[in-house]
Parts: C-alpha cells; structure tokens; sequence
C-alpha cells in the first residue's frame, strides 16, 4: 500500500480540481492594450501593476481600468491584496498550520456593499487525498465541504456539497478524472450542469489536444468545444473552436528575459463580433 501511495501524485483540492477540468479548452482572451509590471522588492515582497486600456470586457462598461497589487510572503504564509482606484478590494491570506493542514481566508470587497464575498477555508492534504471544508458570505451565508481521493495513481474521484442555509439552497458536485502518459479523461457533475473532458497528450509538456462537452440539464443545452495547446521553448501557443464557430486564440513569448508579449483574439462571425488585444509583462 505504501508503494501505490508513492507513485500517486499529490492530489489537488476540489475546487482546483473543478477549475482544472477545461483548462485548455477555456482559451483566456481580452481585447485592447493591457501593460502589467511586476517588481520584486526582495525575497518576500513583490509589487504589481496592471494597466487595462481601450478594453469593452469591464462589467462596470468603463474602457480602461488599473490596479495594484501587493504580494507578501515566506515559507509558510503568504498575503495578497489588490486594489483600484474605485476601492474595490480582493486577495487572499494564506497560512501553513502543520505539513497537512492550510488555512486561508479570502476576500473581495466592492465600493457597492451588497457585493462583498468573504470565505474561511481550511485545507487538508494526505498522501493520497485532500479534504476541504469552507465557510463564508456571498449573498447569504454559505457552508461547504469536499475531498478528493486518488483510487490508483491514474484514478481520482471527488464529492462536494455546499448550502446556503438563509435561501434554503443545497448542492452537490462529483468529479474523477483518470490519466496515463498518453491521455486524460475528465468529468465533473455540478448541480445540474454536466462537462466532460478529453485531454491528448501528442507531445507531453509540448502539443496538448482536447475535446470539451458541457451539458446545461436545466436549459436543454449544451455546448463543444477543441482546443490546442503548443509549448515552444519561447513562446506558447492556445487556440479553440466551439459548437457555436466561436473562435478563440492567445499567443505569449518571450522577448527576453525579463518581457513576454502577448497576443490575443476572438472571432465570431455569425455575430460579427471580433475582438483583438496585445499586452506586455514586464518583470523588474
């Protein structure tokens, strides 16, 4: 037993783990012109800004946006905070309890009160599981659980439930993925929506292809997608195409070592709606 738990990899929490499920096919794109320098004060600071212009992606509608970030950390704790010039305010603390156990909590704070999310969560990682229990405020008071469990070192499965006692609001989420050297297969049931993943490792760590399906058993709809993913030894290369002929692709290199250019577009053409953005990451 021992000898299958040191070949498993380390089990990700389920909430990673949900997020993880599309990774390549949930191509990222943005629209304008978007500049974000990074500066390391020293070991356990960091300082970063990020300027938005020309953009139409805002929920507020505005076409420009910056905020600044700050990053503090050691071996066993960490803080981040970022804020804007509208004093709108997220991050997150971290702390390391024992080898096991993390607690973090995590915040976004909004000049409009009645959009505030604060969440407690505390974070149990094993050999060959993880266990996460969550408590905070996000329109009402919510309680969740979940953990995940490697089976062998290629199969993992997971449960989650959440409520929201004042609404009266219960739900439940279960998920496995299983993968080889070759390829991943991925499923995750939430609530009533369905997504289902197929990941081809052509190249490990180079070419990665995939095949996403996501099934709104509520709405009768659904929706697929194919994705690609290139690693060059400077530059990455993500693109899709969906059931709809949405077009989605991003382009980041390296210029040297210290800026990556970055590229982006969407297109959708029944629509006309067409969507072109460049950016820089300076790291000083």
């Amino acid at each position: 037993m021992m000898e299958d738990a040191k070949k498993i990899k380390q089990v990700m929490l389920i909430e990673d783990f949900k997020r993880s499920a599309d990774r390549l096919a949930d191509v990222s794109t943005f629209d304008g012109f978007r500049l974000v320098v990074m500066r390391n004060i020293n070991m356990n600071a960091a300082v970063q800004h990020m300027f938005w212009l020309g953009t139409t992606m805002l929920p507020s509608g505005a076409s420009s946006m910056y905020n600044y970030t700050t990053i503090l950390g050691d071996e066993r704790s960490s803080l981040q905070l970022t804020a804007d010039p509208s004093l709108n305010i997220n991050g997150e603390a971290r702390t390391l309890l024992s080898p096991e156990w993390t607690a973090k909590l995590a915040y976004s704070l909004a000049a409009e009160a009645p959009n505030n999310v604060v969440f407690l969560d505390l974070d149990y990682t094993g050999e060959t599981m993880t266990t996460s229990f969550r408590a905070g405020y996000q329109g009402g008071a919510t309680l969740q659980a979940g953990f995940m469990q490697a089976i062998t070192p290629q199969l993992v499965v997971g449960a989650q439930g959440a409520m929201q006692p004042s609404k009266g609001v219960m739900t439940q989420a279960f998920c496995g993925r299983y993968e080889s050297d070759d390829f991943g297969v991925t499923a995750v049931v939430d609530g009533r929506t369905v997504n289902l993943n197929y990941i081809r490792k052509v190249n490990p760590n180079r070419v990665n292809l995939t095949a996403d399906l996501k099934m709104d058993l509520t709405a009768a709809s659904s929706a697929a997608t194919l994705g690609a993913e290139f690693q060059l030894a400077q530059s990455r290369l993500h693109m899709s195409i969906d059931s709809n002929a949405m077009i989605k692709s991003t382009v980041e290199t390296k210029i040297n070592p210290r800026m990556q250019l970055q590229l982006s577009a969407e297109m959708y053409h029944p629509k006309d709606h067409y969507k072109f953005g460049y950016g820089l990451m300076v790291n000083n």
